[in-house]
């Protein structure tokens, strides 16, 4: 059988509701339209890699992804 660590659980959770779910719908609020971002140029000055704008791009779209199927489940808690 599973040994689950509840207070170590109850953290966590704590955590995510407090913040990172904040975090998650920040980065995909509407001034983060993932569809309509250009790369051709975007020049980034406060890093040394070149890829720094599409690791931001891909951390926006894992953020939308897992919204996508946090909120469905969030809300049906509130029904």
């Amino acid at each position: 059988m599973l040994e689950i660590d509840e207070p170590g659980t109850v953290k966590s959770v704590e955590k995510f509701f407090s913040k990172d779910l904040e975090r998650y719908e920040t980065m995909c609020a509407g001034r983060y339209d993932i569809h309509s971002l250009n790369f051709d140029n975007i020049k980034v000055k406060s890093s040394n890699n070149t890829s720094a704008a599409m690791n931001r791009y891909n951390l926006i779209i894992a953020y939308n992804d897992r919204l996508a199927c946090l909120k469905p489940a969030i809300d049906k808690l509130y029904q």
